[in-house]
C-alpha cells in the first residue's frame, strides 16, 4: 500500500524527532516519508501542486485495508455518510494512478434511492476585494460500474473565515455510473461567473458525493483517481526566454470579456502562433498576416470606417504592390504586382456591374440566362468583332424561359419555302421609310431618372452621341414597328421591321434607277 506521496524523501540531515503544534498536530516530520506531516510531506505538497491536500489520496487511513469511517478517517477529508453503511469508501491500490492509490465507492447490491456517502475538504482561498482570482474543481472518475440509477456529484461552495458562513452562490455537476464508464472528468460546465472568489471568502468547500437515484440491483462500484482544483488570475505573465533585459513579459489578460494577448510589456511585439489555430470569433484592430493556409468554415465580417477602405489584400513573395484588393464596398481590383492595380469590377449604380477595362472570355456558355428587369451588362470602349461563325444566321434573340427569366440564344430562322404558307407580296410601302427622319441626339440621364418610376427596367443613358429614330415618328409613319410600352418596359422600336422596310425601299429604288436607265 503507497502511503505517501514521493517516498524516500530525504531526512533532516543532524536532527532528531519532529515539529509539532500545541495540539499535537505533526508540522515537520523527520521521518523520510512524512506521511503525516501538515507542513512538509505528501498532503502538503499535493496541496501545493494540485490545489487539494490528498487529492490523489497519497495518504492512506491509519487502518489502509478498512472502509474510511469516523474510527478510520480519510486523511484531510471529512466523510459524511448518509447510506446506513450501504455505500462505503476504502483506498486501494492502483498501477494506474501516479500516488500508486485511487478511492473506490462501492455501493451494495439492493440499496434503494435517496443514499449518499461524501467526502468533503475545506481549502483555503487567496479572496481578495477586486476578486481577482477564480478556482473551479474538478474531479476525475474511472472504472464505474453501468448502472443509470446512481451519479457522481462534484459540487463547491466558498464561505468566510469561520468556514460557516457561506458567501457567494456554488454550483454542482453530476453524471451517474454508466456515464462515467471507464474514465471521466466532472468539470463545472455552466454559471462560470460564480467561479470568481467573493471578496469576503477564505475557503472553498470541495465535495464530492456518490448517490443512489433508483434501486441499484447488483453491486456497483466507481473509483476517484483525484481531485483537484484549478486555480487562475486575474492577469497570466510570461517572462522573456531570450533577451529580458531588452523585451518585457507578455501578459494575458480579460476585460469586459474580450482577451488581450500583449507581448512585450511597455513595447511592441508579435504574436505566432506556432501551429494550427481554431477559433469561433476573431476581431482584430490591427493587420493579420497569414503565412500558412488559413481555412474558414465560417463568414468574415469586414468594417471600415469609408467605402474604399482596403478590405482584403493578397500578394505573391516578391511583390510589391497587392495583385488583388477587394475595398469595403466590394469593389475589386487586380495587377501584376510590381505596378498600380489596372483592372476593376465594381457597383456603378443600382442593379448594375461595370468595369473601366476591358472583359475577356475564351469561351462562354451555350446559353447567357437574364432576368428581365434585375439590371444591365453596358460594355465602354472599343468594340472587337468575333470570329464570324460558320453558319448563317449570327443575330441573338432574348428567349422567355419562365415567369421574367430571359436567355439570350442565337437567332438562325428557318426561311425556306418550305416551313412557310400564306406567301403574298408585302404591304409596307417604301413612303413609309421615307417619311422618317434619322437623327443624332444625346440621352438626358435626369429624365431617365424620373421615367423609371412609370419605366423600372430602363437602362442608363449611354454616354456620347447618338443615332437613330424618334419612336413617335414611327408611331406615324410606320405603327407595326412601334413597340408599346408594356409591363414596365419603356416605349420601343422594331428594328427588323425597319430592316424590312429598307429592303422594301432599296427595291424601290433600283426600280426606279432601272426605268431611268431604260429611257
Amino acid at each position: 500500500m503507497a502511503e505517501q506521496y514521493g517516498t524516500n524523501l530525504p531526512g533532516l540531515t543532524g536532527y532528531e524527532g519532529d515539529v509539532t503544534a500545541d495540539g499535537g498536530e505533526t508540522l515537520i516530520g523527520s521521518d523520510s516519508d512524512g506521511a503525516t506531516a501538515l507542513l512538509f510531506g505528501p498532503a502538503a505538497l499535493r496541496e501545493i501542486q494540485a490545489g487539494v491536500a490528498n487529492g490523489d489520496f497519497a495518504s492512506a487511513p491509519d487502518e489502509p485495508d478498512a472502509d474510511i469511517n469516523d474510527e478510520n478517517p480519510l486523511p484531510y477529508f471529512t466523510a459524511e455518510d448518509n447510506s446506513g453503511g450501504a455505500i462505503t469508501a476504502r483506498v486501494i491500490e492502483d498501477a494506474s494512478a501516479g500516488s500508486g492509490n485511487v478511492l473506490r465507492f462501492r455501493i451494495a447490491g439492493g440499496t434503494s434511492s435517496g443514499n449518499s456517502l461524501t467526502i468533503k475538504r475545506f481549502v483555503p482561498v487567496p479572496g481578495t476585494r477586486n476578486r481577482s482570482f477564480i478556482f473551479t474543481p474538478e474531479v476525475y472518475c474511472i472504472n464505474a460500474t453501468s448502472t443509470s440509477n446512481a451519479k457522481v456529484v462534484l459540487s463547491y461552495q466558498y464561505y468566510e473565515i469561520d468556514a460557516e458562513t457561506a458567501t457567494g452562490t456554488g454550483d454542482t455537476r453530476e453524471r451517474t455510473l454508466a456515464e462515467i464508464g471507464s474514465a471521466d472528468t466532472l468539470r463545472i460546465a455552466s454559471n462560470y461567473t460564480r467561479l470568481a472568489i467573493p471578496s469576503d471568502a477564505a475557503f472553498i468547500l470541495v465535495s464530492v458525493k456518490v448517490e443512489t437515484t433508483g434501486t441499484v440491483s447488483s453491486q456497483s462500484d466507481v473509483s476517484i483517481a483525484e481531485l483537484r482544483l484549478i486555480s487562475g488570475g486575474s492577469d497570466l505573465y510570461i517572462a522573456e526566454n531570450s533577451s529580458p533585459a531588452t523585451y518585457g513579459p507578455a501578459r494575458l489578460r480579460q476585460v469586459n470579456g474580450e482577451l488581450t494577448i500583449t507581448p512585450n510589456l511597455g513595447g511592441s511585439g508579435t504574436v505566432v502562433v506556432d501551429g494550427t489555430l481554431s477559433m469561433t470569433n476573431l476581431s482584430l484592430s490591427g493587420t493579420l498576416d497569414v503565412a500558412g493556409v488559413t481555412s474558414l468554415t465560417n463568414q468574415i465580417n469586414v468594417t471600415r470606417a469609408a467605402a474604399d477602405n482596403d478590405a482584403f489584400l493578397a500578394k505573391v513573395t516578391g511583390d510589391s504592390v497587392n495583385r488583388f484588393l477587394i475595398e469595403a464596398d466590394g469593389s475589386m481590383f487586380w495587377g501584376s504586382g510590381s505596378a498600380a492595380r489596372d483592372v476593376n469590377l465594381y457597383r456603378s449604380s443600382s442593379t448594375t456591374l461595370r468595369t473601366d477595362d476591358a472583359f475577356a472570355a475564351d469561351s462562354l456558355s451555350s446559353t447567357l440566362s437574364v432576368s428581365a428587369g434585375n439590371g444591365n451588362f453596358l460594355a465602354d470602349g472599343p468594340s472587337t468583332d468575333a470570329t464570324s461563325p460558320t453558319t448563317s444566321g449570327r443575330g441573338a434573340v432574348w428567349t422567355l424561359i419562365s415567369g421574367t427569366n430571359y436567355r439570350l440564344e442565337r437567332y438562325v430562322a428557318a426561311s425556306t419555302a418550305g416551313v412557310k404558307k400564306n406567301i403574298a407580296p408585302t404591304t409596307v410601302a417604301p413612303e413609309q421609310l421615307y417619311a422618317l427622319q434619322l437623327v443624332d441626339f444625346e440621352y438626358d440621364q435626369e429624365k431617365i431618372e424620373t421615367l423609371r418610376e412609370t419605366y423600372p427596367a430602363l437602362p442608363d443613358a449611354v454616354p456620347g452621341v447618338q443615332r437613330g429614330v424618334i419612336w413617335e415618328q414611327v408611331v406615324d409613319a410606320m405603327p407595326h414597328a412601334a413597340v408599346p410600352a408594356n409591363a414596365g418596359d419603356p416605349p420601343s422600336i422594331d428594328w427588323e421591321a425597319l430592316y424590312f422596310a429598307a429592303l422594301v425601299a432599296i427595291q424601290d429604288l433600283n426600280e426606279r434607277l432601272t426605268a431611268l436607265e431604260a429611257e
